[in-house]
């Protein structure tokens, strides 16, 4: 379920981030300029969604909604982001995309950790399939788009598959077990034993 998560996610943000700066130029009749400084919004927004991330998973116990807010909320921003076209609520579009592709990360790779299943020896395992995925998806996305803009002569079929697809990140959070309540065979990190102890 963290690898479909996290696939989910990848495999709309990494051929949106490729894609729409030519699409924004072809289709909605921006500059090359002015589509690639539109498409630097989600990394900038991502990188302070993940730093916000980090300190309010620690005052916050659940580690579900984390995944499944932005899961649920991904697919709206990216036809927002190839459906709006050059309009002012394109901005809050892309930013939604920036939140939605990284606020989620410190949290699923913390979770495997959490895991009551998941001994320590195993967390670099999952951790490996969630990236290598990650990476599969990642080349697989923009060729696709690609193939089907060519085959079909819009950029609208290919990106709305994976706005559907993304949708997946949400459904996976669903899912998943709630990892952040103490576990019964678990101390509480604020409460347990310390190593000073």
């Amino acid at each position: 379920l963290l690898v479909i998560a996290n696939g989910a996610a990848m495999a709309l943000y990494l051929p949106l981030t490729a894609w729409l700066p030519t699409f924004y130029n072809e289709v909605v009749g921006m500059s090359l300029n002015r589509a690639a400084a539109m498409v630097g919004i989600p990394p900038l927004v991502g990188m302070l969604s993940m730093l916000a991330a980090g300190f309010i998973s620690l005052r916050v116990r659940a580690r579900k909604p984390f995944i499944v807010i932005p899961g649920l909320l991904f697919g709206f921003a990216g036809f927002g982001a190839v459906l709006l076209g050059d309009s002012p609520l394109l901005f809050a579009a892309l930013i939604l995309v920036g939140f939605c592709a990284w606020f989620y990360q410190p949290t699923l790779f913390s979770m495997p950790m959490e895991l009551p299943e998941v001994d320590s020896a195993n967390v670099s395992l999952v951790w490996g399939a969630i990236i290598s995925a990650a990476g599969f998806v990642g080349f697989l996305g923009p060729l696709f788009v690609g193939v089907v803009t060519d085959l079909t002569g819009t950029y609208l079929i290919a990106f709305s598959v994976l706005c559907v697809l993304s949708w997946g990140m949400g459904i996976a959070g669903l899912k998943l077990p709630e990892t952040g309540k103490q576990h019964p065979t678990r101390p509480d990190w604020r409460t347990g034993p310390r190593l000073n102890d």
